[in-house]
């Protein structure tokens, strides 16, 4: 199977606004006038890696032009040569915008991510998230999906699928002019270098596939069967895997996926050369957190993945946080004016934004956002919700008859619910399918001495309080009012 995605390096630039590889967004054209600039630019040696990309759904939808350079180039300067040429194109397309090629940008256009290091995929592996471990290795997405590959053998193999020499990641990080900057770049090099060790133990038919070095023979052996569709007449590679002229093919694209075309100089090829801030911009950060989560997100969701993406470029736990708050207010401007602290946002909210740094934070009442004990759990639940007290849990609610829809009815003092509907009187609403209260008390005490060796609890106050809960369980439902202000709200504007 032919390498589907381009090779990818992660590469520091020491001089400010001078980089080697550029992404440019174009509209008002087709992609095949794009793609014919892009390779005759190859031609002529002016690029020496050329990629079209066309991205067909979504807020980023549009076609892309990736141009690695021969040497690195001033930003605004290439940018404005690269208008003038496509403007040359038939439709004048026209230019949006043009950047380096970040990673942001690389997950975008669906080429994976060279700066992902093996923490992040065995964190994608422990939570089963297919969908992050197909985004990170694109070759072996079908592989992934189906279940047909072990996840140690990805994190063993994370790095090597961008075909990145150590030995060039060494010398970058050692030219880099900072000293941040050096450091991450030894720690990739150092975990690339632990990858290639451990690639002895994996099986030569995931390493072909995650690589894209399957060698197919000439003709198929029509004594073999297909290993993903079990047709007979497969062709067959090294590694010992056999595939059919339909699978061996790549998967069909969905109509939602990046379509990509890209090529190098013959004889003088480079990658394309991605670049990761050590510092980032809060544009860039909340820019691939849009394009990973969307809008609208709340803030344990919006946390989570800006803890994700950025969190280990800040020290301590509330530094983080408070960064992390500070970037929310400019996602979602509406909650951040009303929330200028931890303790403005909702209970359940403000709960699991802290146990993202802290896993042990205590439980928040849903009335009065009041933390509970340590190790311990708040004792008042209703439905889903936990409370610090009843008063708090019955606050802004009412018990309505579910006959008349109205309040004030409830049972009477032999536990039988009544309803009165109007002014025609008490009426009593249990129906003839439901049980005696007798019998269940005999089954329950039945039930109670073979389970208690004989010691009978259902004392008579107890029992009374058992039917009235059954009967309003049937009868009745607790309704919160809509427009009740819980008291964590008051709280924050008195």
């Amino acid at each position: 199977m032919a390498v589907r995605v381009p090779p990818c390096q992660l590469r520091c630039f020491e001089r400010k606004h001078m980089y080697q590889t550029y992404v440019t967004k174009v509209t008002g054209t087709d992609v095949a006038p794009l793609t014919l600039q892009g390779q005759s630019r190859v031609f002529d040696c002016r690029s020496l890696a050329s990629a079209t990309v066309v991205l067909p759904y979504g807020p980023d939808a549009g076609s892309y032009v990736v141009q690695t350079l021969e040497k690195e180039c001033e930003e605004s300067s290439f940018a404005a040569r690269l208008r003038v040429e496509l403007g040359k194109l038939p439709g004048s397309p026209a230019v949006e915008w043009t950047r380096p090629l970040t990673r942001r940008l690389q997950r975008l256009l669906g080429w994976g991510d060279v700066g992902a290091t093996s923490a992040d995929v065995m964190r994608a592996a422990k939570a089963g998230d297919r969908g992050e471990l197909a985004e990170l290795f694109p070759n072996a997405a079908r592989l992934i999906m189906l279940g047909q590959v072990e996840y140690e053998h990805l994190v063993a193999l994370n790095g090597a699928q961008h075909g990145a020499p150590l030995a060039a990641l060494q010398d970058q990080a050692l030219a880099a002019h900072k000293g941040q900057a050096r450091a991450a770049l030894e720690d990739r090099a150092e975990d690339r270098e632990e990858d290639l060790e451990q690639e002895d133990a994996i099986p030569s038919r995931v390493m072909h596939e995650v690589l894209g070095q399957h060698t197919w023979s000439e003709r198929p052996n029509h004594k073999a069967k297909c290993f993903h569709c079990e047709d007979w007449g497969s062709f067959e590679c090294a590694c010992g895997i056999g595939l059919c002229e339909q699978c061996r093919l790549p998967p069909a694209e969905s109509e939602l996926a990046p379509r990509c075309n890209w090529g190098q100089h013959p004889t003088r090829p480079l990658p394309f050369y991605v670049i990761d801030h050590i510092k980032w911009p809060d544009s860039e950060k909340l820019a691939w957190i849009r394009q990973e989560i969307g809008e609208g997100a709340e803030l344990p969701d919006f946390s989570k993945k800006w803890r994700d993406l950025c969190g280990e470029k800040f020290g301590s736990v509330t530094t983080q946080r408070a960064a992390c708050l500070t970037l929310y207010g400019q996602y979602a401007p509406a909650e951040a004016c009303a929330s200028k602290k931890e303790s403005d946002f909702p209970p359940y909210e403000l709960e699991q934004f802290q146990r993202l740094w802290d896993p042990s934070a205590p439980e928040r009442c849903r009335e009065c956002a009041k933390a509970s004990a340590p190790g311990e759990r708040h004792p008042v639940w209703f439905g889903c919700d936990m409370y610090c007290s009843r008063p708090c849990a019955d606050a802004g609610v009412t018990i309505v008859c579910r006959t008349c829809q109205q309040p004030g009815c409830g049972p009477t003092s032999d536990g039988v619910p009544e309803c009165k509907p109007g002014d025609s009187g008490w009426v009593r609403v249990r129906p003839d399918w439901f049980p005696d209260p007798n019998a269940i008390r005999e089954d329950l005490e039945r039930d109670m001495r073979l389970s208690m060796q004989g010691v009978l609890l259902a004392t008579d106050a107890s029992w009374n309080r058992h039917m009235q809960r059954w009967h309003l369980s049937w009868f009745f439902e607790a309704r919160r009012d809509t427009n009740y202000e819980p008291a964590w709200k008051r709280r924050r504007r008195s």
